[in-house]
């Protein structure tokens, strides 16, 4: 089938122009290219930031229906226009097929060259009650059991997967079926290379949001001209990287405008302890870069949710006492009267300090229980499973994730540890906030902005052992006082993390560089 071609040098589109930017009188027409969109392709935040987002800027409130208006897209009512572009993840696309969704193939085939081959993605179309999305299926490349690997490790062709996911989301930009095209937002490592490609032969205005500066794409320079980029690139103000190539320094150094998820690590990925070895670039870039911190959907609500046991609001805590009861008879925990319940809802990795937890749960157990939810490293697993033998009336590990039952934690805890070494942002602090559970954080990136410490929350600025435990030590003696706490649970439960001013915020971007 004939469709759009792009040649592997040139980086040539044959019968297409730039589209143009959007007049006044409307809002922006905004396109995300991510490698995730909840709950369809999830492995994490960046998912629930993409399915989020763009729907606060497409006028309505998050979790609301916009109903299609052109050629059953859908298009914003206040703020603009927006859309998702993902890979056709096989799985995503049976997903959304199983849901009563039935994506739509639109077009012809996009077809590009590269890596000595031909690859062909076809794209498919949803509205995703309310979500404009779309997928970009190319069997070779996303007919496979996970996202970025399996079982055995991360897929050995990443680079040309995601390269070539970013060729054809901005084809498909150009092609115009997404309209007059203002602004193109890639986020992560995985769309980076669109402002590279974008930089080289034409296009929109590009924004990059770094959402974990930890994940850079970083590959072999063998595949530079495999993914169709001109050697030229090879150099400090392009991709190399310590004569490697990293698809997200190419991204920063392209793109029209550069954003991160709260401002404080806007702030910390300028220094050397948290700049991933890219500090030096991102302070030459400095005055492009704005950290906006994200928010969470309408859906995190105790009044409406139906997977916890009661519900409850800011002004009836009754509710909630029912769902911490449910909480410990489902992990077969039992606090003591007067002893306040911490939780754990997290991936286990060394960035979220779940091995400081681990050194002080013996002595934290001795005046309260501890509950976690989560996989990850074996040894942290491990841990805490052995902690939670020795320790079974004090201690509960369910080693997994669930989406509801991380729901019946939020509401059935008293308070939620996030310990991290650096949180970009960090979304669980502000969903347990919603549900009365008080966040007890290290003082980094977006927990420092969302937590107020004995306002809403309890914050440590040493980020080790001593200081968490001093911290969960000033969560105990809050709890003993039933006044400071409901207050500090109400406060915690009014605090606005809605998307509506974080899209506000990256509207100014927008308007930056149009």
């Amino acid at each position: 089938m004939s469709g759009v071609s792009e040649s592997m040098t040139g980086l040539g589109v044959t019968g297409l122009g730039v589209t143009g930017l959007g007049g006044t009188g409307r809002g922006f027409n905004v396109v995300h290219v991510a490698s995730e969109c909840a709950p369809w392709a999830a492995s994490g935040g960046l998912a629930e930031v993409v399915a989020a987002l763009p729907r606060a800027q497409s006028g309505g409130d998050i979790g609301t229906r916009i109903e299609p208006k052109i050629e059953g897209r859908v298009e914003g009512r206040v703020g603009g226009r927006a859309s998702v572009v993902i890979p056709g993840y096989v799985d995503a696309l049976h997903k959304l097929e199983a849901a009563g969704k039935s994506p739509e193939r639109v077009g012809d085939l996009l077809t590009i060259h590269l890596d000595n081959r031909e690859l062909q993605f076809a794209a498919f179309h949803v509205d995703d009650d309310g979500l404009d999305l779309w997928l970009l299926a190319c069997a070779e490349l996303f007919d496979r059991p996970g996202l970025y690997g399996d079982s055995h490790g991360s897929y050995g062709d990443n680079a040309l997967r995601f390269a070539a996911f970013c060729h054809a989301a901005r084809l498909l930009v150009l092609r115009g079926d997404l309209g007059d095209v203002d602004v193109v937002h890639c986020h992560d490592w995985h769309a980076a290379l669109v402002p590279v490609i974008v930089g080289v032969a034409g296009g929109p205005k590009t924004v990059l949001t770094i959402h974990n500066l930890g994940y850079q794409g970083t590959f072999d320079k063998a595949w530079l001209p495999r993914i169709g980029l001109p050697w030229r690139l090879f150099r400090l103000e392009g991709l190399e990287f310590h004569d490697r190539i990293n698809y997200l320094k190419g991204g920063i150094n392209f793109c029209d405008a550069l954003t991160t998820v709260s401002p404080t690590y806007a702030r910390e990925i300028l220094t050397s302890t948290h700049g991933a070895h890219l500090d030096g670039l991102l302070r030459h870039h400095a005055g492009k870069l704005t950290g906006i911190l994200n928010g969470i959907g309408d859906a995190w609500r105790p009044e409406v949710d139906d997977a916890i046991a009661a519900k409850f609001a800011a002004t009836d805590l009754t509710g909630k006492k029912t769902c911490r009861d449910a909480l410990c008879a489902r992990f077969g925990v039992k606090p003591r009267a007067g002893e306040p319940v911490f939780g754990i809802v997290s991936r286990l990795a060394w960035q979220k300090g779940l091995d400081l937890v681990a050194d002080i749960a013996p002595l934290l157990a001795k005046k309260s229980v501890v509950l976690l939810l989560g996989s990850g490293e074996p040894g942290l697993e491990h841990r805490f499973e052995a902690l939670a033998a020795a320790l079974p009336d004090r201690i509960g590990v369910h080693i997994g994730y669930d989406a509801a039952m991380s729901r019946t934690l939020f509401a059935g805890c008293d308070a939620m540890l996030m310990p991290s070494r650096y949180e970009p942002c960090g979304l669980a602090q502000m969903q347990a906030m919603r549900y009365g559970t008080l966040p007890v954080v290290h003082a980094t990136g977006g927990l420092r902005d969302s937590v107020i410490h004995g306002e809403d929350g309890f914050v440590f600025e040493v980020g080790d052992a001593q200081g968490l435990l001093w911290a969960c030590g000033e969560a105990l003696d809050a709890y003993q006082m039933a006044g400071k706490w409901s207050a500090m649970q109400q406060a915690a439960m009014t605090r606005d993390f809605t998307w509506t001013a974080s899209a506000a915020r990256y509207a100014n971007v927008y308007g930056s560089v149009v």
